[in-house]
């Protein structure tokens, strides 16, 4: 599991750690736009799919579609969790079937 060593994400970090589950935290070095346009090309060539019948595809498609570079889009939580993925796969030399076998 990967949180955000930042706020909040700190503590839930060190009281996972206490009981033994096994956490990774997240660290950042650079900002929430800057890290999507180092996803962008894996998205946009097609090595991301998401479930057509998913029931949460529709509010993650909004928040996707509503995310902008001035950060005044009203949620990010989705986005920012789907380029993590993205770029802990595909931006670091993993494999998918490193993922997924």
């Amino acid at each position: 599991m990967y949180i955000e060593d930042k706020v909040s994400g700190t503590g839930l970090i060190q009281t996972l750690r206490r009981k033994s589950v096994p956490v990774f935290p997240v660290g950042r070095d650079r900002d929430k736009y800057t890290r999507l346009l180092d996803a962008l090309p894996y998205i946009a060539s097609g090595l991301v799919m998401l479930p057509k019948a998913a029931p949460w595809l529709p509010a993650f498609l909004a928040e996707c579609g509503e995310f902008s570079a001035e950060m005044n889009h009203g949620h990010d939580d989705q986005v920012d969790a789907m380029v993590d993925g993205v770029l802990k796969v595909f931006g670091r030399g993993i494999s998918i079937l490193d993922v997924v076998g």
